[in-house]
């Protein structure tokens, strides 16, 4: 009789390592928003933390995990009276899988929390040691050898075992937090506009005032510089669809393309021609 053969089929692939660090927060601490072209773990490993991931607001104790998908927004602060320890890798992957993750929040289960403290003891036996937090297993994905391909299949393993159990956490429904993703959807729907404060605040029925301290709060940024991280980020949308700089420029509403150019590479650290140029390789 034949032996059966089976094909296995990747639904997740690494293909490289940005970052990987464990940290520790005062409850005073908040992260600054930040958005970016690759995907990002942020787990608590103890403490509570408050997660903004564009107009979504999360409440996560210890033992739950968020996927920031690529270009998503994303800040947080610690809530809890108590310090907080988190544990944050990012990476760049490939593969159908990926679309689960998107706008997803777990609470991980003992032998999923398992993976991550087994691939810390992992890094830990391998760390260097340094005052920055941040830095402490860099030399060993730059020298370790199979260093960063371990990470990056505790990483994937832990991703298909959260996409079997799939335990999916709810919303914020904090009152300011759904008026803070009230506001980012009014932002998101009129991205191709011209918008000033006053008017979004009328349209909101809010104060001005609030409404910064909204933005403050929960983006880490003024309203403006909300916009317009919304504005690029539909811009490299469109630019990947294939759209040229001059198009993508008047549908977002710049009042030229070399103000659209100038501001895309201040965000980006490129210009969109060139990052456009790249995708047309």
């Amino acid at each position: 009789m034949a032996a059966s053969c089976f094909v296995v089929k990747e639904g997740i692939r690494i293909t490289q390592i940005n970052s990987f660090f464990c940290l520790l927060c005062s409850n005073s601490y908040e992260f600054t928003g930040e958005t970016h072209n690759f995907w990002e773990i942020l787990y608590v490993r103890k403490g509570t933390l408050c997660v903004s991931a564009d107009d979504r607001i999360y409440n996560l104790p210890a033992g739950q995990i968020i996927f920031h998908q690529p270009l998503e927004l994303h800040k947080f602060h610690i809530t809890g009276k108590s310090e907080a320890e988190i544990v944050v890798m990012s990476y760049l992957a490939e593969g159908k899988l990926l679309d689960f993750f998107r706008e997803k929040v777990f609470s991980l289960k003992k032998e999923q929390k398992n993976m991550i403290e087994e691939l810390i003891s992992y890094a830990e036996s391998h760390a260097e040691e340094t005052a920055n937090p941040y830095e402490r297993y860099h030399a060993a994905l730059r020298t370790v050898p199979f260093f960063p391909q371990r990470v990056s299949l505790q990483i994937q393993q832990l991703m298909l075992s959260l996409a079997e159990s799939n335990h999916i956490t709810p919303l914020s429904e904090l009152e300011d937090s759904t008026t803070y993703t009230a506001a980012v959807r009014y932002l998101s729907e009129r991205v191709w506009e011209t918008l000033s404060v006053e008017t979004i605040a009328l349209e909101l029925h809010l104060s001005i005032s609030s409404l910064k301290r909204l933005f403050k709060k929960y983006a880490g940024m003024g309203i403006h510089k909300y916009f317009l991280k919304l504005k690029l980020k539909t811009a490299i949308e469109l630019l990947e669809h294939g759209d040229s700089v001059t198009q993508v420029a008047r549908k977002l509403g710049f009042s030229s393309q070399a103000y659209f150019t100038n501001v895309f590479k201040r965000e980006t650290g490129e210009s969109p021609s060139s990052y456009r140029n790249k995708l047309l390789k």
